[in-house]
């Protein structure tokens, strides 16, 4: 759990340095491993290193007059390696999350 959560600290470390509280951003593995543990989680890879994650759960509970169908999914904590913004693995995780 190490490294995912290493990999969250320093995609949300831009917000935390902004002042705006993102739990992603100082999480602790232990954490880390209980999110996961709810559902899947999507990763991204280049080079054998991980550069990308997003946990993902169905069906997800919704509160009375969502607009979200029921049975929908959710997806949370979206994270991609500062360096790799912008070069696809984002819009390729957020796929897998569909």
């Amino acid at each position: 759990m190490e490294e995912p959560t290493a990999l969250l600290h320093r995609a949300y470390a831009d917000h935390a340095a902004a002042g705006r509280v993102f739990f992603a951003s100082y999480q602790s593995p232990r954490y880390t491993r209980h999110r996961l543990s709810r559902g899947e989680c999507r990763v991204a890879t280049r080079g054998g290193a991980l550069v990308g994650t997003v946990p993902v759960s169905a069906p997800h509970s919704t509160p009375d007059g969502c607009p979200a169908p029921a049975g929908a999914g959710s997806f949370w904590r979206l994270a991609v390696d500062p360096p790799q913004r912008g070069s696809g693995p984002s819009h390729r995780l957020l796929e897998l999350a569909a």
